[in-house]
């Protein structure tokens, strides 16, 4: 029953994100934050899969640290503009999906990008699976 929720609320928060992408701010101070977040967001999932503060750190520190080095470049802060707005377009997945249906065109990164999000699913369903046989 849990995964099922969590399953759907995943499928309506991909339909929601260029919806909410949209709205955030386009300045690079504000791409920025929001990037840091969103990889904070990343560690905290790889904590709450694995349940190791190693992979937890290393997760983190690969996501924040070259962001900041790159948004503390004066060269590449204007790049950080609107960035947010495209990194969570490019995730949504029924983005790719339309574009396979409207033009018949299979392209390699939409391909990947949807086995991808087939494979995590997979894999948090074999997990949850996992740990309700051995509690």
């Amino acid at each position: 029953m849990v995964a099922a929720v969590l399953g759907e609320g995943a499928l309506i928060g991909m339909v929601v994100l260029p919806i909410l992408s949209a709205l955030l701010p386009a300045t690079p101070m504000a791409s920025f934050i929001c990037l840091v977040i969103l990889g904070l967001l990343l560690a905290l999932v790889a904590f709450l899969v694995t349940h190791n503060l190693n992979v937890t750190a290393i997760t983190g520190a690969a996501l924040v640290i070259p962001t900041s080095v790159l948004y503390m470049i004066p060269a590449t802060r204007e790049g950080f503009g609107g960035l947010i707005y495209k990194v969570l377009s490019y995730a949504s997945p029924f983005l790719h999906f339309s574009e396979l249906l409207e033009y018949n065109i299979i392209s390699i990164p939409s391909l990947i990008l949807l086995v991808s999000y087939s494979v995590f699913f997979v894999f948090l369903t074999v997990r949850s699976f996992d740990k309700g046989r051995w509690s």
